[in-house]
């Protein structure tokens, strides 16, 4: 047996699209995800760096195609593609989980402007502002928090209305999360706020067992993604 470092990536879709049902998503003209509802995150599909073409597809009618796209997919990286904008204008955000070591006491968070007709948000973790006019389409710099529970507002940039909550949101030490802001300010559904513990995917290790690798950026020393060849 070999084992041989890959240049291969692994994606996953987010469907953050507020106007569309459930959906299909082919990669490279082969159904990789049937039925992704809503607020819904896909497990993780390996993938070769460079062009990949993306179709997303109404489920259940193949005639209805949301969007149909290539997205440049970068080597030896593990990323989020979210679904996000009207109906008149989906597009794919690649959202790259780019993680540095953590501290086994540590938690770490950014946040993701996913509605798209919502103005600059400030995000507000209990009584304190994390992250200040952020932007549709804006992902944050991960910032350290203490491990626990929490409340979490979104708020338009300098004022006082708040557009969504989300209540005791739990933490947990050693762990990383994406928040995402998504919906709707005008109309259904209305924006809400959900979250993903970030994590690798399971892949081979060198003992032959399925593991999970720590939660740590292709770009530091001490990991890589590898597939076994036998």
């Amino acid at each position: 047996m070999i084992v041989i470092p890959t240049i291969n990536s692994f994606i996953r879709i987010l469907h953050a699209l507020p106007e569309v049902g459930a959906v299909d998503v082919y990669v490279n003209e082969n159904l990789a995800f049937q039925n992704l509802k809503y607020k819904r995150v896909s497990k993780y599909l390996p993938i070769g760096p460079g062009p990949n073409r993306i179709q997303v597809i109404m489920a259940g009618d193949p005639g209805t195609t949301v969007i149909d796209t290539e997205v440049d997919i970068p080597p030896s990286e593990v990323l989020t593609l979210a679904l996000a904008g009207s109906l008149e204008n989906v597009s794919i955000l690649p959202i790259i989980q780019n993680i540095n070591p953590l501290e086994p006491q540590e938690t770490r968070v950014r946040f993701v402007h996913l509605a798209f007709d919502a103005p600059g948000l400030d995000v507000v973790l209990n009584q304190d502002t994390i992250f200040n006019n952020v932007e549709y389409k804006q992902v944050t710099d991960y910032m350290t928090v203490s491990p626990g529970s929490y409340n979490l507002q979104v708020k338009p940039t300098g004022k006082e209305d708040t557009h969504a909550t989300a209540e005791n949101l739990v933490f947990k030490t050693g762990q990383a999360y994406t928040i995402y802001g998504v919906g709707l300010v005008e109309g259904s559904p209305p924006l809400e706020i959900i979250y993903f513990e970030e994590s690798l995917p399971v892949v081979n290790g060198v003992n032959g067992k399925k593991e999970k690798k720590p939660i740590q950026s292709s770009n530091s020393s001490g990991i890589k993604i590898v597939f076994q060849y036998r």
